[in-house]
């Protein structure tokens, strides 16, 4: 498990790399955002979900971060991020319902407060008199930790997973972005987004091995307000 000095470093890395590039820079800017990430895993059907991931009620997400432009169109970013996600077996999940004759103390619902940092590469792919349309990638680390329905902490009960599983409160992941840019020529912006994050790991919901084998991800949609200063 990864130290609290550690993380501490990752997030100070994460965050000031960026400002240090942008010193010099007068197009920078700081960003507030507010929206709601569904959770796409185990419990639910992944055929089409990628693109309307919506079986699973959103929760509150808050972020705040750090952006400069590099040229016209290619612009870095650095955002903080504070959220939760729920998820619930249902009938319409790919997973087999003997697995939980095969785990008797298989959890069937889980939820997880998190906080993130990442840090992205955006692309402008079209610029419009109404907004620009941008797409981006990067690298970003989750910390996180669930609950069961009954507020147990799932990574501590063992019978909840088959033997010599192991669970981590930490991953990697890969925030696929893209979104559109209103105002952008104002002192103030307002930004749709939507995101893609691909966890580096299967266990978000504590269902790994007899799941669908597939990496969990994050959707959120967000609304930004950019300053520029």
């Amino acid at each position: 498990m990864i130290s609290k000095r550690v993380r501490t470093g990752i997030v100070a890395v994460l965050l000031a790399w960026p400002m240090v590039l942008s010193a010099q820079l007068s197009s920078r800017s700081v960003e507030l955002s507010i929206g709601m990430n569904s959770y796409l895993g185990d419990f639910i059907k992944r055929s089409g979900n990628w693109w309307n991931p919506t079986s699973e009620l959103g929760k509150l997400n808050v972020g705040v971060g750090y952006h400069f432009y590099l040229d016209d169109r290619t612009a870095f970013n650095a955002h903080v991020h504070i959220g939760s996600i729920e998820g619930s077996y249902g009938f319409e999940s790919d997973m087999d319902p003997g697995v939980y004759n095969e785990v008797p103390g298989l959890n069937d619902y889980f939820k997880s407060s998190f906080q993130a940092v990442e840090t992205t590469l955006n692309y402008t792919l079209a610029q419009w008199n109404i907004a620009d349309w941008y797409a981006g990638v990067g690298i970003g680390f989750l910390f996180y930790d669930i609950e069961d329905e009954e507020g147990r902490n799932l990574r501590l009960l063992e019978s909840s997973r088959l033997p010599n599983e192991t669970y981590e409160t930490q991953t990697v992941y890969m925030p696929l972005k893209t979104g559109f840019i209103f105002f952008q020529d104002a002192e103030l912006s307002l930004i749709y987004e939507m995101s893609w994050n691909v966890l580096n790991t299967d266990y978000i919901d504590n269902i790994g091995k007899l799941g669908n084998n597939e990496n969990d991800m994050i959707f959120r949609q967000s609304l930004v307000v950019r300053y520029h200063f």
